[in-house]
């Protein structure tokens, strides 16, 4: 790949040359001794360029060089170079044919001649004077990466959110320290955000360290990578905004599949270069933990098919994974199972009910199921509409007992199921036909052992619907959104609702415990719900009203 690199070199003044309608620079006898390298991207229009040179000239930095990758093939490209060439004397030209935009940062960084170099985004801005307090405090420091506070800029509300992103370290204002000094929690207290961070040049290129070549993330393994190697780390007070204004189209234009592939390949890679440096367990873990909250962003953009095509390209892609972070139980025991569901049904003279609660279970969007139905002893024509279901899906299959009770019934269904995950249902309820899709998808986000959904009544006698606060989840909604584990909701245990329906649960977790259902009680569940979450690392929740809970229905056990 043929590379012209053209540099403005500082002789009395800065001047430009042109021959055959290229752009030529008078090359020097010395280096320059620039403090700080800026490296604009390459992607970048003529409108954003005027407010991002205009932003850079409010910082008031001598011995200031701008970096630009100009893509010698495209005229529009070399003609925003000519343009600014000749308004800026610092402005240098890095002229290339068809790097990507991955690749062209990795060039700039290659070439930049600065004492630290500072990467924009398209978007952000600086408030005045930021990068001169940003070069200050490195060079009081001499510390190998600067993070500041970042805030959030919406240039649709042109508002700016109150509180700070980036980095929890802020207690540590202009003190130095490692990730050594944090290995349990290191990589939960850094974004891998560009836009707020200032690296040292001649650490960074002693380090080898280089933007990832993927489409999506490719600065994840930069930043993380920086921040592992850095013996010297620094926050600083500087103001960074980072823009939340999204289009649309530039919404639509992703390709969420690879978003998400791109973002486990990307983690794998670090994940590879900590080991390889002889990360500590701490540290390892930290990283994991970070990995799983990531995928789960990543998830909540995608949708429907594509949530689907996303969940089998990591599957697919597994054997590329590093084998220690694959045989970690944390990372793995959502991300490369196979994804099927089983129903335990167990039936008790419900022949009045059975037919809707089956509709809603074979019609669900998501397919990967068996419907295990435990026929308990039913006297009535429970076992007809039973057989006539299994006849017309074979996914349906019946076990039948005499009458032990709903316990044995569900623990024989446990037993029998060959699903990956199992949900159980009355018999005489029914869910919504998107309950297992989106049960699934919120357990896979947030790799958790199992979820809940909020849950609807159905009185049978007045023939009305129903909220019941215990049941609808809102009084736990801010604990939606993420993952929990039990130092987490310790305190409040006692007011979630403890039935074992409404609940997607890994089935590993249920047999390696020996979580089963106690024999010849009522509320069973109670005992159940407790053993499942004294068991768990975590779950999560669904806050909409998936399951559908008939009360007040005559014959009914309780």
């Amino acid at each position: 790949m043929p590379i012209q690199i053209y540099r403005i070199i500082i002789i009395y003044k800065f001047k430009l040359f042109h021959f055959f309608d290229k752009i030529y620079f008078v090359n020097g006898d010395g280096e320059l001794s620039v403090k700080l390298s800026v490296v604009l991207p390459a992607c970048i229009g003529v409108n954003e360029f005027e407010k991002v040179l205009n932003n850079l000239d409010l910082q008031n930095i001598k011995d200031i060089e701008i970096v630009y990758i100009a893509d010698s093939s495209d005229r529009k490209s070399l003609d925003i170079a000519k343009k600014f060439v000749q308004k800026y004397e610092c402005f240098r030209v890095i002229s290339t044919e068809k790097l990507s935009f991955e690749e062209s940062k990795n060039l700039a960084l290659d070439n930049a001649q600065g004492e630290y170099i500072y990467f924009v985004k398209s978007g952000d801005y600086l408030k005045k004077h930021a990068l001169k307090g940003f070069l200050s405090c490195a060079q009081k420091t001499d510390a190998d990466v600067i993070v500041a506070d970042c805030k959030v800029y919406n240039s649709l509300s042109e508002k700016i959110a109150a509180k700070s992103v980036g980095t929890l370290f802020s207690h540590f204002q202009y003190k130095t320290f490692s990730g050594f000094d944090f290995s349990e929690d290191f990589f939960q207290k850094f974004d891998f955000d560009l836009n707020n961070k200032l690296f040292k040049t001649s650490f960074i290129k002693e380090n080898q360290i280089k933007f990832s070549e993927t489409k999506y993330f490719n600065e994840l393994l930069f930043v993380y990578g920086a921040l592992y190697c850095a013996q010297k780390i620094v926050c600083c007070n500087c103001n960074i905004f980072k823009s939340l204004n999204k289009s649309l189209t530039s919404e639509q234009a992703i390709n969420y599949v690879d978003y998400v592939k791109d973002c486990l390949k990307n983690y794998n890679e670090l994940y590879r270069f900590i080991k390889n440096q002889q990360a500590s367990a701490e540290l390892k873990d930290s990283l994991i933990k970070r990995i799983v909250s990531s995928v789960g962003a990543c998830f909540e953009h995608v949708s429907g098919v594509e949530f689907f095509k996303a969940v089998d390209e990591i599957r697919a892609c597994s054997i590329l994974f590093d084998e220690e972070l694959v045989s970690n139980k944390e990372f793995s025991k959502n991300y490369f199972n196979g994804g099927k569901i089983s129903f335990v049904v167990p039936v008790y003279n419900v022949e009045h009910y059975l037919q809707q609660c089956l509709d809603s279970l074979v019609n669900q969007t998501y397919k990967n199921i068996e419907i295990i139905c435990v026929n308990d002893g039913s006297s009535d024509n429970s076992g007809q509409i039973l057989q006539k279901f299994a006849e017309i899906d074979s996914r349906v299959k019946i076990i039948n007992t005499e009458n032990l009770g709903v316990s044995i019934a569900r623990n024989k269904g446990i037993e029998a199921a060959s699903g990956d995950y199992i949900a159980f249902i009355d018999s005489d309820d029914w869910c919504e036909p998107d309950y297992l899709e989106k049960m699934y998808k919120n357990i896979i986000s947030f790799n958790t052992d199992f979820s809940t959904c909020a849950v609807a009544l159905y009185d049978e006698a007045q023939n009305v619907f129903f909220d019941e606060v215990y049941y609808s989840l809102q009084d736990l909604r801010s604990y939606m959104q993420r993952p929990l584990n039990f130092d987490d909701v310790k305190n409040i245990l006692f007011r979630f609702p403890v039935m074992v329906w409404a609940k997607l649960i890994r089935t590993q977790l249920l047999k390696e415990n020996n979580i089963r259902f106690c024999d010849k009680v009522y509320f069973e569940d109670k005992a159940f719900f407790f053993d499942l979450v004294l068991n768990s690392q975590n779950f999560s929740f669904v806050l909409e009203e998936l399951y559908v809970y008939r009360v007040n229905r005559e014959g009914s056990a309780v």
